[in-house]
């Protein structure tokens, strides 16, 4: 039985102390490392990020190759694999640059200067690591994401992947032994909690395995309504995705599913969107001065499964709004001395925050306002032609439910692929081209010239028309 806090931060400093600074290659991780590269090099751009999600859902986290000091997990041996790709096949040409493109940069540089003054310089090479990572997989999705065509082989990618995912996680609910702990990182038997286990498979944690699951399911169902061909797979994926979700037995993933419903509902108010969020806002504030404790007292009352530490999260940001004082310049080394449990940082808002102060909090912000808005804007195209509207908005809604996860859940491990696909995905939404329906019909609009009746008498149509 393990306690019932359950300690994301205490899993990265096992992680750290067991696995971090050396090289540590299964066989398997090795030959899996050799053949998805390949594979990311050699098959068509639109299913370019396959391979990479295939290693993150079916390859522990502890496998990695240390040079010189500087650790390469496999996720990012694969975006190397990635960006090799980008430069051999020279697909970096005709990339759009976008505004959401330069804050994220900023937001990069930014929070590294930001954590290396906090080390004193001792941070530095964990700051390049993050870079490779957000950074990498970002621009990666950038370059390769293009057009419609590239986002539904994306998420077909996921659909394909859930179903094997799904068959291993009810194999370790089914013997309570994860047969990925060969690669290390995960532990080898299933973890209990109040009398039930959580399965896990190759991820880094049970809920990270859950929202990796229930922040791409939108986006499956929305590509499952607008496409029919590919329906089968895809309500199969969907299912998967459900498996797993109910596997891992965490509160975060099914609040997840609860945010997927609420933004899915609101499709149908989309004109009037804007209004309700001020009134939400408004209702917040007042609220937050009626109540006997903050607003965001409520996050004491998320618990769904027994066990769940819906206090805990309350606590923890209660206290991070009250210490502003210690990380709102560069962070702070540590929440410990916060309160009991604290140093588990399960926000990722607050874990932006203390790595590197309220600037890097900020850029972050509004990079997911920046992309709240692109995804409007598109969805405001798509709802003039009705071409690819259900899937733009269900864009939105995977958006969604990662920032509703963040109040509960620190990304790390796998699940930051799922995070930066979903940004780069959005942010190559602002360069698509419009519908051809739209432009066809742009055309037709568009008034032919009539030659003049003196040129049309004397059988000079051409000259009449220039």
């Amino acid at each position: 039985m393990i306690p019932l806090l359950a300690m994301q931060e205490d899993f990265r400093e096992e992680l750290a102390k067991d696995w971090y600074g050396q090289t540590v290659l299964h066989p398997l991780g090795l030959g899996a490392t050799m053949l998805l590269g390949t594979l990311m090099l050699l098959v068509p751009r639109r299913f370019a990020l396959v391979p990479m999600m295939t290693m993150a859902c079916f390859v522990a986290p502890a496998q990695r190759v240390v040079i010189f000091g500087l650790d390469f997990n496999l996720l990012r041996v694969m975006t190397m694999f990635g960006w090799l790709r980008l430069i051999l096949r020279q697909e970096y040409k005709g990339f759009k640059w976008k505004p959401t493109d330069a804050v994220v940069i900023l937001w990069l540089i930014v929070g590294t200067l930001a954590y290396t003054i906090q080390t004193n310089g001792a941070g530095i090479t964990e700051r390049m690591g993050w870079i490779m990572d957000a950074g990498g997989i970002y621009f990666l999705s950038r370059m390769l994401i293009r057009n419609w065509n590239d986002i539904r082989c994306t998420i077909l990618g996921f659909a394909a992947l859930a179903i094997p995912c799904a068959a291993v996680f009810m194999i370790e609910l089914a013997t309570g032994r994860n047969m990925f702990s060969v690669f290390g990182g995960v532990p080898r038997v299933t973890s209990i909690r109040q009398g039930k286990l959580r399965a896990q498979g190759a991820f880094a944690h049970p809920i990270l395995a859950g929202c990796f699951w229930a922040s791409v399911l939108p986006m499956m169902i929305g590509l499952a309504i607008e496409r029919a061909r590919d329906r089968v797979l895809l309500i199969a994926g969907i299912l998967a995705s459900m498996v797993v979700i109910y596997a891992c037995r965490s509160s975060t993933p099914v609040l997840a599913l609860l945010s997927a419903g609420l933004g899915a509902s609101c499709f149908y108010i989309r004109r009037w969107l804007g209004g309700v969020l001020i009134a939400f806002a408004i209702v917040l504030t007042i609220m937050h001065f009626g109540m006997r404790g903050p607003v965001w007292s409520l996050l004491a009352k998320t618990d769904v499964i027994a066990g769940s530490t819906g206090y805990h999260r309350y606590a923890l940001f209660d206290a991070f709004v009250n210490r502003a004082g210690e990380w709102w310049m560069f962070g702070t080394p540590s929440t410990a001395h916060w309160g009991w449990g604290l140093h588990d940082v399960t926000n990722h808002y607050v874990f932006v925050a203390i790595k590197g102060g309220l600037l890097t909090l900020i850029l972050f912000l509004t990079i997911i306002v920046m992309s709240f808005r692109t995804v409007g804007r598109m969805v405001k195209k798509c709802d003039r032609t009705k071409q690819h509207l259900v899937l733009a908005w269900s864009i939105g809604v995977a958006f969604f439910v990662h920032i509703m996860c963040f109040w509960s859940v620190s990304y790390f491990g796998q699940m930051i692929l799922p995070w930066y696909i979903t940004l780069g995905l959005i942010a190559s939404l602002g360069a698509v081209p419009q519908p051809a329906r739209r432009r066809l019909a742009r055309r037709r609009r568009r008034p032919r010239p009539q030659p003049s009746s003196e040129a049309a008498i004397n059988g000079h149509p051409r000259e009449a028309t220039a």
